[in-house]
C-alpha cells in the first residue's frame, strides 16, 4: 500500500520521533531527540514513505534503511511513524458536496486542510457566499470580511480544532 501524498488516520496511539529539516530521510541523524504520541482517530498527513527493500542484505550492504517507516505531519512538525499504524482516510461523506472556506493560519498550513476536504468529498472556495457550508477559522472572534459574510449568510463557523473533531467523528 502506498501511502505517500494520502491523508492519513492514526488507527491506534502510536509514538512518532521529530524529524529535522533538510537532512536526506534515510540518514541515521535525522531524528532531533524529540518524541510524543500520536492519538487513535488522529488525521495526518504523510509526506515521505520508506519501504521496507526486498533484498535487506543489500540495502544493509549499501546503508539503506531495511525497516519501513512514514514521515507525518502533525501539528507543526514532521515525525516518524511506523505504517503499521495507520491507514488511508477513504472519501468520507462528511463534506460531501459541502463547500469549506478557511481564514487565518493554522499551523498545519491551508494545503493540508485542503487536502483533507478533498478527501472527505468536499469543495474548497477562497471565499464566503449564501452556498458556503463552513467557514474554518484561526479566530472564531475575528471580525474580517470573510467572518462578516459567514454571519450574514447564516454559514456555520468552526475553528481548526472543532473542524478536525468534526471530520474525525466521521
Amino acid at each position: 500500500m502506498t501511502y505517500r501524498g494520502n491523508i492519513l488516520i492514526a488507527k491506534e496511539k502510536n509514538p512518532v520521533s521529530a524529524i529535522k529539516g533538510n537532512v536526506p530521510p534515510t540518514s541515521k541523524n535525522r531524528f532531533t531527540g524529540e518524541r510524543t504520541s500520536v492519538p487513535a482517530g488522529t488525521v495526518v498527513m504523510c509526506v515521505y514513505e520508506h519501504l521496507a527493500p526486498a533484498d535487506a542484505f543489500s540495502a544493509r550492504r549499501e546503508g539503506q534503511p531495511i525497516n519501513p517507516y512514514l514521515f507525518i505531519l502533525y501539528g507543526e512538525k514532521t515525525w516518524e511513524a511506523n505504517p503499521h499504524s495507520y491507514g488511508i482516510v477513504q472519501p468520507s461523506e462528511v463534506l460531501k458536496d459541502k463547500t469549506v472556506c478557511f481564514t487565518g493560519e493554522d499551523k498545519a498550513g491551508r494545503e493540508y486542510w485542503k487536502a483533507i476536504v478533498e478527501a472527505c468529498g468536499g469543495i474548497n472556495v477562497s471565499g464566503v457566499s449564501r452556498d458556503t457550508s463552513f467557514l474554518v477559522m484561526a479566530d472564531k472572534n475575528s471580525k474580517s470580511t470573510k467572518a462578516q459574510s459567514a454571519a450574514r449568510y447564516g454559514t456555520t463557523r468552526l475553528s481548526y480544532e472543532e473542524f478536525q473533531k468534526m471530520i474525525e467523528s466521521s
